[in-house]
């Protein structure tokens, strides 16, 4: 009984993480539309989205603060994006 109860959290706790670590994946955008289909169209979720003006400039936040930022926001269902506007010709 004990050792089924040890098998069960243990199982559960790498469930757990590799559902953490799946969910920690950051949308990048490739234009306004593709944008527009997954944050607006869907509303089925919270999102956070870093847009950077241009590949000239730097983004607001550093990738690995962003990335840090991701996995913890992911935990709540918060949806992360980063919107490269130099991609959006249109």
């Amino acid at each position: 009984m004990s050792e089924e109860v040890e098998s069960a959290v243990i199982s559960m706790s790498e469930e757990r993480s590799s559902t953490t670590a799946a969910a920690a994946i950051s949308t990048n955008f490739t234009c306004g539309t593709h944008f527009y289909e997954e944050v607006e169209d869907l509303k089925d979720s919270v999102w956070v989205v870093q847009v950077v003006r241009s590949h000239r400039h730097q983004p607001f936040i550093s990738h690995r603060d962003w990335k840090a930022f991701v996995k913890k926001v992911s935990r709540f269902g918060v949806q992360t994006g980063i919107f490269d506007c130099s991609l959006d010709h249109t």
